[in-house]
């Protein structure tokens, strides 16, 4: 279940195959803040997020220790969007099949983050970085900021809270 103004918009960016959604993302990292640019893969019809990346990296380890990230999308043309939430971390041995269906999708050049190799099998190294989001901010940014417009989502329970929030100069 995902905001239906969330659910929109993403719909709307993901219209168009060819163009890749780069954000901005945020774990915590020896108890401080580490933010990374990363591509946007999916926006599952349950509203998750997900990411791919290496299992050996800095922010995978990062994230086995606190699975909760934020995430910033911003679009000079609308404004920006933050999600916040848990973070499952999925691999090769818990979830074959859907690393197979990111594997079989990506081009040889991004493969090769991943495997000198020229084969089909999905290295172990290969990982999904899904986020469930449980807070979502939306921000339409207008010339006049006075009325741009602000409206935040949580999640409780199993509903969405939305709050539009006045925004002052």
């Amino acid at each position: 279940m995902i905001p239906k103004e969330i659910n929109n918009y993403f719909i709307k960016q993901f219209k168009n195959k060819n163009t890749a959604i780069f954000c901005q993302v945020a774990n915590q990292s020896n108890l401080k803040p580490h933010i990374r640019t990363m591509r946007l893969y999916a926006f599952t019809e349950t509203g998750h997020l997900e990411f791919l990346s290496r299992t050996d990296t800095q922010k995978w380890l990062d994230w086995e220790k606190h699975p909760y990230a934020a995430v910033c999308f911003l679009n000079l043309s609308f404004g920006q969007i933050v999600a916040e939430g848990n973070v499952l971390l999925k691999t090769t041995i818990a979830h074959a099949d859907e690393m197979r269906k990111y594997w079989d999708l990506l081009p040889k050049n991004i493969k090769m983050i991943y495997t000198d190799k020229e084969e089909d099998k999905v290295p172990s190294c290969f990982g999904i970085i899904n986020i469930n989001p449980t807070f979502w901010e939306v921000l339409e940014l207008y010339d006049e900021y006075i009325e741009s417009k602000r409206i935040i989502y949580r999640l409780v329970g199993n509903c969405w809270k939305r709050e539009k929030i006045k925004m002052t100069s």
